[in-house]
Order: C-alpha cells, then sequence, then structure tokens
C-alpha cells in the first residue's frame, strides 16, 4: 500500500478535527502539538497577531477610507462630466441602413 491509499483508508488518523467535525488539510503535514502560525486551530488569531497588528489599525482603516472616498469622488466626477455632454452634432439617420449582400 502507498501513502494515499492508507489516507484514504484512515482519514481520522492523520488529520485533526475541529469542533464541527471537518478535518484540516495542513494536519495532514504538521506534526500535533507543533504551532507555526499566528493562527489557532480553528483558524482565529492568536494573541500575538492581535498585538502585532494593534499599532497599525488606526493607520490601515483611515487609508481604506480614503482610498473609497478618493474612488467614490472619481466615479462622482466623471458621471457629472458626461451629464454636462451636449450631443446635438451628432447626426442620426431617421431609417437604419440596409446592409449589404454578398455576392457569391
Amino acid at each position: 500500500m502507498n501513502l494515499w491509499s492508507e489516507i484514504a483508508i484512515q482519514p481520522k488518523l492523520l488529520m485533526e478535527e475541529d469542533a464541527v467535525g471537518m478535518a484540516h488539510p495542513c494536519s495532514l503535514f504538521t506534526q500535533p502539538g507543533t504551532q507555526n502560525s499566528y493562527y489557532d486551530r480553528r483558524y482565529r488569531q492568536g494573541p500575538a497577531l492581535v498585538r502585532a497588528r494593534r499599532p497599525y489599525v488606526f493607520k490601515t482603516a483611515a487609508l481604506g477610507i480614503a482610498l473609497t472616498g478618493l474612488s467614490f469622488s472619481i466615479y462622482w466626477y466623471t458621471l457629472k462630466a458626461i451629464g454636462q455632454d451636449d450631443f446635438d452634432d451628432v447626426k442620426v439617420p431617421d431609417e437604419p441602413r440596409k446592409p449589404i449582400e454578398n455576392k457569391k
């Protein structure tokens, strides 16, 4: 038997389950009891990650609000500029042109 057939036969021995009963695929490649991430078993932020992100929360939120405001202001300006266009100089035909017939 190869490794993949053993995994198919005994998945519960190789994969940890969370509270919902779903197995995490990354638990196949990590040893039990080791933590190599800033996230816990349920993929929630750990205390170290929360502490590391705390100084940047206000700056990130301010930048997001500024970029959103810039995007909406460009969108509003574009619609305002297009709304002022006057298309009186465009000639619109009274009846549509007839299609050209192919001669073969």
